[in-house]
């Protein structure tokens, strides 16, 4: 299949990159997305991280984030609280059952990640996520 520009090939990538860790990740009973954010409070060396902070880091409006904190929630994998000294912000941290599946979940991630880069040499796989990593930079400092 040709394509007739980069950003529609980018885009491409992206969606069928999306579709295989999605596939991956049903035997979790979970989205890239969710996937994605229990990733990074798992990560975290803080015990929480504002709503606001989330939806900055992911680049997500804040309706999006408060739907995936909820569906998260609801799974029993989150839990969101306000703190003493900030009743107006909210806070989400990763619960146990949140920890152990993203502990199982990360070679799931990985496996897709390798996908990507599979057929490339080790140096043309350098050479695209520095190419990936300059035209993020370019594109994010112009929005």
């Amino acid at each position: 299949m040709e394509h007739n520009n980069t950003a529609t090939t980018i885009k491409l990538i992206s969606d069928l990159l999306e579709k295989k860790a999605n596939s991956e990740l049903g035997r979790y009973n979970i989205t890239l997305s969710q996937a994605r954010i229990l990733s990074v409070l798992f990560l975290s060396k803080a015990d929480s991280l504002s709503l606001k902070a989330l939806e900055k880091l992911f680049s997500v409006s804040q309706a999006t984030m408060q739907g995936t904190i909820s569906r998260l929630v609801k799974k029993g994998l989150v839990e969101t609280h306000f703190r003493d000294d900030d009743k107006k912000t909210k806070y989400v941290s990763i619960t146990s059952e949140g920890k152990l599946l993203a502990a199982g979940f990360s070679s799931c991630l990985k496996k897709v990640n390798r996908s990507l880069s599979e057929s490339l040499t080790e140096e043309e796989s350098a050479q695209l996520e520095a190419i990936l990593k300059k035209v993020y930079k370019n594109l994010k400092t112009k929005i």
